[in-house]
């Protein structure tokens, strides 16, 4: 599941296809709001640690998306959230950039991935 860890980020996606950005995602949501109150969908974990909204975005120099917004923050095992890109992509690159900030390290996991859809509503 997720990593024993706190992990915060900020992320973005940007496809190369027709150089569109399909999905921003700055979380300009209210501090402690849980996300599937602000579009994303919970596909696993259920209610369990849910994924929430965390004052204050991450910064690095140069980044472009540094500052910008909020943060996720993503805690233990849990609830898994996703977000569907704003069109269907069939053909091309997909790029993804995101700020992340690990408070400390444990076992293995994950927290982020790319994915598709088997049909409207379930992703795979």
């Amino acid at each position: 599941m997720k990593q024993l860890y706190t992990l915060v980020f900020l992320f973005s996606f940007t496809i190369a296809f027709s150089q569109s950005n399909y999905v921003a995602e700055n979380f300009d949501y209210t501090a402690a709001q849980v996300l599937t109150d602000n579009g994303w969908t919970a596909h696993s974990g259920g209610t369990t640690n849910p994924v929430s909204v965390s004052d204050g975005g991450l910064t690095w120099t140069g980044y472009i998306g540094s500052g910008v917004g909020n943060a996720a923050l993503v805690t233990n095992t849990g609830q898994d959230v996703n977000k569907r890109f704003g069109a269907d992509i069939s053909s091309g690159t997909v790029y993804a950039s995101f700020l992340m900030k690990v408070n400390a390290k444990t076992s293995l996991g994950y927290f982020f991935h790319l994915g598709y859809y088997s049909n409207t509503t379930t992703p795979v």
